[in-house]
Order: structure tokens, then sequence, then C-alpha cells
């Protein structure tokens, strides 16, 4: 059974406008972040090359475990692998494929798994 999550801070990521345009059912990507100076378990969502937001730090901890053991790296494409968090982490990036989505009681953004 799919398990959706939030996705947050897309005003640090300037990416507001660019997400409130997207429509359900984009592909997206979740990538660990292990060596993320604020979370250890950070999860960055990409969608079409361009970080958005990431997933709370409520929801991330099972989610950075099931990528650390089920995630690889061949979802990773170019522009994503110019990021720093990425290319810090180098070939022992690890991410899983995900759909973005709406949440059904209040439209916020999410995505599912």
């Amino acid at each position: 059974m799919p398990k959706s999550y939030s996705i947050v801070g897309m005003e640090h990521q300037k990416a507001n406008e660019f997400v409130m345009g997207l429509t359900a059912g984009v592909s997206a990507t979740l990538v660990r972040e292990p060596n993320n100076p604020f979370d250890p378990c950070a999860v960055a969502v990409w969608i079409e090359g361009r970080k958005v937001g990431f997933i709370p730090k409520k929801q991330n901890v099972v989610l950075a475990q099931f990528i650390d053991q089920n995630g690889g790296n061949d979802c990773i494409d170019g522009e994503m692998a110019l990021d720093k968090a990425i290319s810090a982490a180098g070939p022992d990036i690890k991410a899983v494929a995900a759909r973005f989505i709406r949440s059904p009681n209040s439209g916020y953004p999410m995505v599912e798994v």
C-alpha cells in the first residue's frame, strides 16, 4: 500500500509557484541527504530536475531507512548530480522513485511512495 508524505521547505527552495503549478501524478525522486547539516535523516524531494523541498523531520526517519536499504542511484539525473548534497555523497547516494500528489483534505503538496 502506498504511503504519502508532505513536502516542506518549498519557500527555501523558491519552489512554491513551481509546485503549485504541478498536476497530480508527476514523477518525483526522493533523495537521501545523510550529510545534511540540519538533519542526518533528510530526504529531499526532486521534481523535473529541481529540488522542491524535503520530507518533514516528523516523517523522514522510517522513509530514510527504507531508502538506505532499498534505494539506488539509477534515478539520479544530470541536473540533480550538480546539487552539493548529492555530489558530497558521491556514488553512494540513494534515491527512490515517487509520484507527486495533493492531500485529499487540503490540497497540500505531497509525494507518494
